[in-house]
């Protein structure tokens, strides 16, 4: 196992990365799902995205600096030089996407955090991630006695909701970081809202049967958000039902 020094930035704000141990095959393994080419229908959507969903990030960037009393001015002025950056570095894509022979959300993803980084701001979400874990906390105790009150045929239901829940509560996420900025989203609205069965995808019953006859598994490899209502709520009692 690694320790944590060893998943550390280098000085050039890139991450060493190594496959996962249970891939299959590592060699062709892509993360991404699509390569945003020209003729990519969502290609024009997922730009958009992107730059919709900057200036809100840069609203928490800016939140967490003034929380550890660094100067307004100074927080200003790197806030309009890392959104001029990233915006340069959409359009030069947009516009001339031959200077780039692949494209993917993730290598997006990566450049807008090596251009926060490189300007001072290593995690946008820092203060609002202390925020919404010390809420979360707070929840959990009446969370995991709602849970611990239902029959066994109900619990595994409950706590898969939960987990779909508390996977709502993406500050990442446009939709939801301008819900939760107006206060318009909490971890129990959110349950009440979820849609019922059967979902898109929905194989509760088989994972339950498999489940319940202790045998199957053996161990779980469980990934996780680092903060908020994904991991308090969602995966906590998850993780306690395992």
């Amino acid at each position: 196992m690694k320790t944590r020094d060893q998943f550390q930035p280098t000085s050039d704000f890139t991450f060493r990365r190594e496959p996962f141990v249970l891939l299959d095959d590592p060699e062709t393994y892509v993360a991404d799902t699509w390569q945003l080419t020209p003729e990519h229908p969502l290609r024009s959507y997922w730009l958009e995205l992107f730059r919709g969903h900057f200036p809100s990030l840069l609203t928490h960037a800016r939140e967490d600096a003034l929380s550890r009393s660094e100067e307004a001015g100074e927080i200003s002025s790197r806030i309009q030089n890392v959104e001029k950056a990233f915006y340069a570095y959409l359009d030069l894509y947009e516009n001339e996407p031959q200077t780039h022979a692949k494209m993917t959300i993730l290598k997006i993803c990566d450049e807008r955090e090596r251009l926060l980084r490189e300007y001072g701001f290593e995690d946008p979400f820092k203060l609002a991630k202390r925020e919404a874990t010390a809420e979360a906390y707070a929840l959990l105790p009446r969370v995991i006695k709602e849970i611990d009150a239902l029959p066994d045929d109900e619990r595994l239901n409950e706590v898969m909701r939960g987990v779909f829940a508390g996977n709502i509560f993406d500050l990442g996420a446009t939709q939801t970081s301008q819900m939760h900025a107006e206060g318009k989203i909490g971890f129990h609205e959110t349950l009440d809202k979820l849609k019922p069965r059967p979902w898109l995808f929905d194989d509760l019953d088989t994972w339950s049967e498999a489940f319940n006859k202790k045998s199957r598994y053996k161990a779980a490899a469980v990934f996780v958000d680092n903060a908020g209502c994904d991991v308090v709520l969602g995966m906590i009692p998850f993780v306690r039902e395992l």
